[in-house]
């Protein structure tokens, strides 16, 4: 047997002690918990602040239930069956209790244990250091202060709310061709992907600023899920891809889809001086026009695919009015070829 062995070093007094404490930790019973789907362990302690014993095991609700599967428990509370012993109501002061009772009791001791988190919190909240006065961003005290809390390190940051929101739409609408690939939102000053904690407080700042869109008004709703984010809102992302890719100043991919899209439905030279014509004149009034279709193209193609948006009637019917106006591709072969000679 290896020296190491658990045990091998205590003796049988102290074995015998150990064993006692591993049966007062030891799981009374079992209880279903409807909204994780399992059972879950129900110990000899309550949400009660009130000294219980054995005898009282009618009242053990596991914490993680919610306020109704609690309230529907103290409901199916029987006197007759489940009579509650001398010292619970000594230190009630009453002689007999109601289901009333129970409720009222409940209600005051969830409201202490509020008082007593909120107590904790401001606590908790005093000790923290904060790691910046001016915002990121705008190199300017915040106006409308965003606070992230990092209890682990004891710190806290504050940014301006706007840019901070920018921030976050920005990285939750990360795509490659119009595939979403978003990333959680971060910490401005740290780079460091934000708790699921901390964006809730985060949600909650936003609200109380007045600054929100929808994009994270969505990844609220999907409890800050990535992957159910794109399950249940994957066209209206694939739309505010194309928009944000097209109509952005910013975006410098919307060049190189129009280009592509010039070279799928053209031939010969008229492909080289109209994909010039998208970098090098990209007011004229004819290549706004391969914009905008390019535009309607990719507004069909990332909800119904490619093959169908070609074959679409408003695509067809504008690649070839566009192919008939002699005259403007003229005027764009004009200036190509002063610009490069032969």
């Amino acid at each position: 047997m290896s020296s190491f062995a658990i045990g091998r070093d205590y003796s049988k007094q102290e074995k015998k002690k150990r064993a006692e404490v591993r049966k007062k930790k030891k799981v009374h019973r079992y209880i279903f918990n409807e909204s994780t789907k399992r059972y879950e362990p129900l110990f000899l302690r309550t949400w009660f602040l009130y000294p219980l014993s054995k005898g009282m095991e009618s009242l053990l609700i596991c914490p993680s239930l919610s306020f109704t599967q609690r309230y529907k428990a103290i409901d199916a509370w029987d006197e007759k069956n489940h009579p509650l012993e001398e010292s619970f109501l000594k230190a009630l002061g009453k002689q007999r209790i109601t289901k009333t009772d129970l409720f009222s009791l409940y209600q005051r001791n969830q409201k202490l244990r509020w008082t007593f988190k909120k107590l904790v919190l401001q606590w908790k909240l005093k000790r923290l250091e904060m790691m910046n006065e001016t915002d990121i961003i705008t190199f300017e005290e915040p106006r409308q202060k965003i606070y992230v809390y990092d209890f682990q390190n004891k710190k806290q940051y504050q940014f301006e709310a706007r840019p901070f929101l920018i921030d976050c739409v920005n990285r939750l609408l990360l795509h490659s061709d119009f595939f979403p690939e978003a990333k959680v939102p971060r910490n401005l000053l740290t780079n460091q992907d934000l708790t699921w904690n901390q964006l809730w407080s985060i949600s909650n700042q936003f609200k109380q600023k007045g600054v929100s869109h929808w994009i994270w008004e969505a990844f609220v709703r999907t409890q800050f899920c990535l992957l159910d984010l794109f399950l249940c809102f994957e066209t209206p992302l694939k739309y505010e891809m194309v928009d944000r890719c097209f109509h952005d100043s910013t975006q410098k991919d919307a060049n190189w889809y129009v280009s592509e899209f010039i070279a799928n439905h053209t031939e010969g030279g008229l492909t080289s001086f109209l994909k010039w014509g998208v970098y090098r004149l990209p007011n004229d009034a004819y290549i706004k026009e391969w914009k905008d279709l390019c535009y309607r193209f990719w507004k069909i193609a990332v909800v119904k695919g490619e093959e169908v948006a070609e074959g679409h009637p408003c695509i067809v019917s504008g690649i070839v009015r566009l192919l008939e106006d002699k005259r403007s591709i003229l005027e764009i072969r004009k200036a190509f070829r002063k610009e490069n000679p032969l």
